[in-house]
């Protein structure tokens, strides 16, 4: 397609190679929030220094499952629906929770399902990680796509977790991903990377 007047091309590089330095950050101090340590500094720019909050927080997993069809049926996408506080709404996600200390993004992805699905991967393929909100905080979101054996577990909720575990098929998660009924941002990208490498189309 041809460029419209005043459009320019990516330049060939790569992208990922900065031309130029970030600026010094400088933290004033730091407010321990429960979860979360809000963090009051500055970044020193040119024209001098300007205020810049940084929120911290562990990391967590959010995990595409595929449980496989039974009796002729098709393979299905473990879901979880559960009321989100936050935003003060129900949220229909796929399965995610905080990595903890001393784990690694995998093991707590293994452990997460387990405990909110009942569910026990077969097959592994990491998917990297996401920056949900870079500006503000440093909450990574990593990615992990699991094929799962049939059989479940009992669920091992964390005391005050609601939730129900849903099975979807994919033309049935594709709906609610089109119509926004699922408002899971980590989901969305765990599928848009799950489709890239062609895992979606093997699996589902």
């Amino acid at each position: 397609m041809p460029r419209t007047e005043g459009e320019k091309s990516m330049p060939q590089r790569d992208l990922f190679e900065a031309h130029f330095e970030p600026y010094e950050y400088r933290v004033d101090h730091t407010v321990d929030c429960r979860r979360y340590q809000i963090e009051y500094g500055s970044l020193v720019t040119p024209a001098g220094e300007t205020p810049y909050t940084i929120a911290r927080m562990r990391s967590f997993v959010c995990v595409l499952a595929v449980v496989p069809g039974t009796d002729g049926d098709e393979p299905r996408v473990a879901l979880v629906l559960q009321y989100r506080y936050a935003p003060d709404c129900w949220q229909l996600e796929l399965p995610a929770g905080g990595i903890e200390a001393g784990e690694t993004p995998l093991e707590a992805a293994e452990r997460e399902l387990r405990e909110e699905c009942g569910l026990v991967p077969d097959e592994v393929v990491d998917l990297g990680v996401v920056w949900p909100s870079a500006g503000s905080l440093d909450e990574g979101a990593y990615l992990v796509a699991m094929r799962c054996k049939a059989e479940r577990l009992p669920l091992e909720l964390d005391p005050g977790e609601q939730l129900e575990v849903l099975f979807a098929t994919r033309s049935e998660l594709e709906e609610v991903l089109a119509n926004g009924r699922f408002g899971q941002a980590a989901g969305y990208v765990a599928w848009m990377r799950a489709q890239a490498r062609g895992l979606t189309d093997a699996w589902l």
